[in-house]
């Protein structure tokens, strides 16, 4: 027998579940596959499945998708949203954005971070924080990627959902692709070494690495809030 959304905790119109559902909640539930695949039309209600799923068994789950749009629409299914840090203000430099902020440049920041010695009131880290307590947390896929891989704070769900899944191979492509731009050369300071071959590229890297390391903490703000290409 179906439950209704709202035995999970969920707000559905007339707290009822679309045509399959709950079918197919429950068909992935009994899956012993280690992946699952759904392919459904626009306005099946897919969102909706994800909370489902994550209601009915309890356990954590993270999101990921390709717009702010879409993360929004999960937070009103009960998820707790992570974004960017462009997306908030600095708590010491109110007039500029936290990505800009004085933590982002290595200064001391007693609001920096979210273990036991950092305090509450950065809007940026308070919001990890609380995700950290989360077992339902969607996030966007280049945030997502950069925090799993380099930060492993949310490296470990017990249910990955990848949303328009259609976006992973260049969402992918993108986290591990690297761009040499004479314009990223300038804005950091760092002299253009010239047209070079993948192994010199290589060998110049390795030699002037402590350069490309403070430069790489920039870059890594900027991909990390704007996934575009020109910040690669």
């Amino acid at each position: 027998n179906s439950l209704h959304p709202s035995d999970l905790g969920l707000r559905l119109p007339d707290d009822v579940w679309r045509k399959y559902q709950w079918e197919t909640i429950t068909r992935i539930t009994e899956s012993t596959a280690r992946y699952v695949v759904l392919s459904a039309p626009t306005g099946s209600g897919k969102s909706a499945i994800a909370a489902g799923l994550q209601s009915l068994l309890r356990v954590r789950t993270f999101v990921l998708t390709a717009t702010k749009q879409l993360q929004a629409q999960y937070e009103l299914l009960g998820a707790t949203k992570v974004m960017g840090r462009r997306n908030f203000p600095c708590t010491i430099q109110p007039e500029v954005q936290a990505n800009l902020g004085v933590c982002t440049d290595g200064l001391p920041c007693r609001f920096a971070g979210v273990g036991v010695t950092s305090v509450p009131g950065c809007a940026y880290y308070d919001q990890l924080r609380d995700a950290l307590a989360e077992d339902f947390v969607v996030f966007n896929y280049a945030y997502y990627l950069l925090e799993a891989n380099l930060v492993g704070r949310f490296s470990a769900p017990d249910i990955l959902i990848l949303d328009e899944a259609h976006e992973v191979r260049s969402q992918l492509e993108n986290y591990v692709k690297l761009d040499f731009r004479k314009s990223t050369f300038r804005a950091a300071g760092v002299e253009w070494p010239g047209d070079l071959s993948a192994s010199d590229w290589a060998s110049w890297c390795h030699y002037f690495q402590y350069d490309v390391a403070d430069a790489a903490h920039q870059a890594q703000i900027m991909r990390e809030e704007d996934p575009s290409p020109e910040n690669h």
